[in-house]
């Protein structure tokens, strides 16, 4: 049995669109505050921190809360910005007619 993960559950690629849209803000946020990965990963790595900027790994919310704290946001704010890239591709998507149907 492989590693159980919220990731999972979620259908049709949409884990993959979150941890990417996820590691996308914290990149944007991370650089526009001038801080290095290695300035925001204690307790964490650098190497966490560069997989979870990448879309690979996605952090638990205890290591989210710490990256945000690092970034001098919270994790909330984070996920809102997430959350609201995430719907607004979906409209875009849908908006043009190249949303795919569900498998199933």
């Amino acid at each position: 049995m492989g590693k159980a993960s919220i990731t999972n559950l979620l259908p049709n690629g949409r884990a993959g669109r979150f941890s990417e849209s996820l590691g996308s803000e914290l990149r944007r946020r991370r650089l526009a505050a001038q801080l290095s990965q290695d300035e925001i990963s204690r307790p964490l790595t650098r190497g966490f921190i560069s997989q979870v900027e990448h879309g690979r790994t996605m952090p638990s919310l205890p290591a989210l809360i710490v990256i945000a704290e690092r970034l001098g946001t919270s994790a909330d704010d984070i996920l809102r910005a997430v959350n609201q890239t995430l719907n607004s591709e979906y409209a875009v998507r849908h908006a043009n007619g190249s949303a795919t149907k569900p498998r199933g």
